[in-house]
């Protein structure tokens, strides 16, 4: 084979190469820019759920600013009240116009930190009223309990925790004719106690 012949053949086999490498070369670089690209979009992402994520938290701090609570039992205003969040138990019996007449603050804690949907029950110092039936021989409607009432005639034990239901739901007797608003008790059945009784 001719000297010229060689030389043909390897520049054609040159040439060759470097296309082959050239084209090497470019299927490399989409790839490059693809992974980056996905490196962004991840990045993106990540950015959103911690916005989502910071949203949620406001949210729920939000949600937590103010608690309702129940209170009812022997306090002068008894519901359902709206208090800021941290508030304690002195602060629901400060909005429900504070212990009415008889109550025993012993029966509850106000120093507690109210938790949302509690419901605070005020009992009634059932000795102070035991003392003033027997200093006055007749019964408080506002300071009584069940088996205290159980003892005015015609007052069964039904209708006695009718009474205590009534002032929970309602607070103080203000006159002994208020006794007739409880369910059950008609003018009858208070002709037959409103001697022995008062508010």
């Amino acid at each position: 084979m001719k000297k010229k012949d060689w030389k043909k053949i390897l520049t054609a086999l040159a040439g060759a190469a470097v296309l082959v490498l050239g084209s090497s070369g470019c299927a490399e670089r989409p790839g490059t820019r693809s992974a980056g690209a996905k490196t962004e979009a991840a990045v993106r992402l990540s950015g959103e759920v911690e916005t989502s994520a910071e949203s949620s938290g406001a949210e729920k701090e939000t949600e937590i600013r103010h608690v309702c609570v129940y209170i009812c039992g022997a306090v002068a205003d008894p519901g359902v009240y709206k208090l800021p969040a941290g508030s304690r138990g002195a602060d629901a019996l400060e909005a429900a116009g504070g212990f009415s007449e008889g109550a025993d603050p012993a029966s509850v804690n106000l120093a507690e930190f109210l938790e949302d949907g509690m419901m605070i029950v005020v009992s009634e110092d059932h000795a102070a009223g035991e003392g003033e039936r027997r200093g006055t021989g007749k019964i408080n409607l506002n300071t009584a309990d069940v088996s205290t009432l159980t003892t005015l005639p015609g007052i069964g034990e039904g209708k006695a925790e009718e009474i205590v239901r009534y002032r929970e739901r309602n607070g103080r007797f203000k006159k002994p004719e208020d006794l007739m608003k409880v369910p059950g008790i008609k003018e009858k059945a208070f002709e037959r106690v409103k001697d022995k009784i008062i508010v």
